[in-house]
């Protein structure tokens, strides 16, 4: 009976070691895009257009890649995984799209305090800056609210048109409004929004009424 129970136990732990090399991204440790779906699907169900919708990728990363190589860039992409996880609630998800893409799903929030949430993600990242003096990570953020009946990647379409057209404002304004054409983006580096942290920034006091930290939701054990 021991032997058995020690056989089922084994092949329990070995069954949710293979669902999480499925569902997580390894490099990050957040659940890859597919799985992303499905938690934030199931998040958001009950109250759908009360929920908000963030996508973000690091700003230039090819620079921290070239400059620092890419051992480099895998760090910050460790190290925002690891903001993430630190400073959302448990009811929140968070994920991986794929290369420097993330997006977080915010249940019960409105668009208005979701500049809250991107403040406490950016602000812990500071904290964990691979090479603060030579490239430091920012981020370019697009935001969006669910529509009621809405998908997730209806809503992901969206964000990412949101971010884009940052970018594209951002990438306008480095040009000193002199009227000079805006550079165009090197041909592997995906269309980019402005960083965080200038206009939108919350107040002192806004930030002293911020949700309670949790944990980024991650794949219940099967």
């Amino acid at each position: 009976v021991m032997n058995l129970e020690r056989r089922i136990a084994h092949l329990l732990a070995s069954q949710r070691k293979l669902r999480n090399l499925v569902d997580v991204d390894a490099l990050t440790r957040l659940p890859n895009r597919r799985h992303f779906h499905e938690l934030a699907e199931r998040a958001i169900e009950q109250a759908r257009d009360a929920a908000t919708l963030i996508v973000f990728d690091v700003d230039r990363l090819r620079r921290i890649n070239e400059m620092l190589g890419h051992a480099t860039g895998d760090e910050a992409l460790r190290q925002i995984g690891t903001a993430l996880r630190e400073t959302l609630r448990r009811r929140d998800v968070a994920g991986r799209l794929g290369g420097d893409e993330f997006a977080v799903v915010l249940p019960r929030t409105r668009l208005a305090d979701s500049a809250i949430v991107v403040s406490r993600i950016t602000a812990r990242l500071d904290d964990r800056q691979v090479a603060p003096r030579i490239a430091r990570v920012a981020l370019n953020v697009g935001a969006v609210q669910f529509k009621a009946n809405e998908t997730v990647g209806d809503a992901l379409r969206r964000a990412d048109a949101e971010l884009v057209a940052k970018r594209d404002a951002a990438r306008l304004a480095e040009v000193g409004g002199d009227g000079g054409a805006v550079p165009a983006s090197p041909p592997d580096e995906t269309p980019t929004a402005e960083p965080v942290a200038a206009k939108d920034a919350p107040t002192p006091s806004a930030l002293m009424s911020l949700i309670p930290v949790g944990e980024v939701k991650v794949a219940p054990a099967r």
